[in-house]
């Protein structure tokens, strides 16, 4: 038999807590009062639920790359990691992999992936190019009616920043 609570709080462990059954518990929370019930119930259909993709969920400081048929854009997590103007965007087409690293304003391949907005802040600047992401959509057996977000990882080696993409997940 499994153990779940119902109605807005989710407790990490029931045996911690030590919750009896069909009982109703309050919580404090902040400024707001949590409810919850401890249910049985017999038998879940694992085999019959889904598993939530992470590019759905939003991570906080994670950096993330957007793909629209004709546009390209990362996050301000992806921005602020780099700490530069210009990039490069290197693809692995065997490996299925996006990199995205700092280059100088005058590479011959730079690409100005961020702006000022009229605050002053650093904001991400939208890259268009219907050929690039075209080819990438091709590549990948992608929708091109689909927008593709995926979540990247940070390195840092030899004081060489990037970011990887994993184009396949």
């Amino acid at each position: 038999m499994y153990h779940f609570l119902k109605i807005n709080y989710i407790v990490k462990s029931l045996k911690e807590c030590e919750l009896k059954l069909n009982e109703k518990y309050t919580k404090l929370v902040g400024k707001a009062m949590f409810t919850c019930v401890v249910f049985k119930v017999r038998k879940i259909a694992v085999e019959k639920l889904g598993v939530s993709r992470q590019e759905l969920l939003t991570r906080k400081n994670n950096p993330m790359v957007t793909f629209k048929h004709g546009s390209v854009s990362f996050n301000i997590h992806a921005v602020r990691m780099l700490e530069c103007e210009h990039i490069n965007i290197l693809i692995h087409h065997e490996k299925k992999t996006m990199i995205a690293r700092p280059c100088a304003n005058d590479d011959r391949n730079a690409l100005q992936w961020r702006r000022l907005d009229k605050q002053g802040k650093v904001a991400p600047k939208t890259l268009s190019g219907k050929f690039f992401t075209s080819m990438l959509y091709y590549g990948m057996n992608w929708v091109f009616e689909d927008t593709v977000k995926i979540p990247g990882e940070f390195f840092e080696c030899n004081n060489e920043k990037i970011l990887v993409f994993k184009l396949n997940e």
